[in-house]
């Protein structure tokens, strides 16, 4: 119940609505296991399932916003959740972010392969890194279905999905 001490206007009702929805979005991205934009149970999955791995709580809530009208979304803000998401989602992509402090991409992405259930993964790197010798090394070495230079825009992300699911 909303109790209103003096009468206030719609618009600023609304304003203050949406910091507060802000506010809980930001509170919710530092907490390791982020969020599930669907609460069903992983097999009742009508859409296929992304998983976004990002330190950065904006990248997070961008990307999440691009894909979760087509797709069930969970994003997460550390590498060391990927397994326990894994776990617990039927995963069909990962967008990870190459580097994040306490366990980069290349790690997070090492650790998924040695998992023989979740091998086949497809994994996207997101990167702000667009030396052309270093994206050959990511590709060459770490063998991800792709990578997307940030700040992705919905066409890019989506392009990508699409050609990787199909």
């Amino acid at each position: 119940m909303l109790f209103l001490p003096r009468p206030i206007s719609p618009f600023v009702l609304y304003d203050k609505l949406n910091e507060i929805g802000e506010m809980m979005q930001r509170e919710s991205l530092k907490s390791g296991f982020v969020e599930f934009v669907n609460s069903k149970h992983p097999e009742e999955f009508s859409r296929k399932h992304i998983l976004v791995v990002d330190d950065d709580p904006q990248q997070l809530i961008h990307i999440r916003d691009q894909l979760r009208e087509f797709y069930e979304v969970t994003v997460i803000n550390s590498g060391r959740q990927v397994i326990k998401c894994l776990n617990k989602f039927k995963t069909d992509l990962i967008f990870l972010d190459y580097l994040m402090p306490e366990q980069n991409g290349p790690d997070v992405l090492e650790e998924i392969r040695k998992h023989p259930q979740f091998r086949d993964i497809p994994v996207v790197f997101l990167t702000g890194v667009s030396e052309r010798e270093v994206v050959t090394k990511i590709i060459v070495e770490l063998k991800p279905q792709g990578y997307l230079l940030k700040p992705t825009t919905k066409i890019e992300i989506v392009s990508k999905v699409i050609e990787i699911l199909g």
